[in-house]
């Protein structure tokens, strides 16, 4: 399972403050936001045998920037060789290999989009603003512009 982040600009949330950081960011979007994600999740990755998400742990991210996200931490038999998952996203014909991470980052950032736009929340659309930034200098930053494109 993943424990090490390929950004350096991020660390992982230790379980333990996991529920109190995550609140603390989205208040009462918290449930929303989860249900969303992995909603979006399921609908959007697969393992490497073609298995779509089905539920599991996820790592939650917080961000130099004041950001956050989170990833599904999948276990290495179920990734390919080089460590990554198929992403799909039917809206742009997006279709590549990604790493847990970067897949959970592109759906977080789709979810807050959504969320922020419908709601019209400062608070959403400044987390979201966050990841933007983010992601520019993520190491699968190419990839996640085409889906977030």
């Amino acid at each position: 399972m993943a424990t090490k982040l390929i950004s350096p600009n991020a660390t992982l949330v230790p379980s333990r403050s996991r529920m109190k950081a995550y609140t603390t960011l989205l208040g009462r979007f918290s449930m929303p936001f989860e249900t969303r994600v992995f909603n979006m999740a399921k609908k959007m990755i697969r393992d490497k045998d073609s298995n779509p998400y089905d539920g599991g742990l996820w790592q939650y991210v917080k961000l130099d920037n004041g950001g956050f996200f989170m990833f599904p931490d999948y276990p290495a038999d179920q990734l390919r060789p080089d460590g990554k998952l198929r992403v799909t996203y039917s809206e742009n014909y997006f279709d590549e290999y990604m790493t847990p991470e970067a897949a959970g980052l592109g759906i977080c950032i789709l979810a807050l989009n959504h969320m922020a736009r419908e709601s019209q929340n400062q608070q959403l659309a400044t987390l979201w603003e966050k990841l933007d930034d983010y992601y520019r200098d993520h190491p699968e930053s190419g990839k996640l512009y085409s889906l977030l494109d």
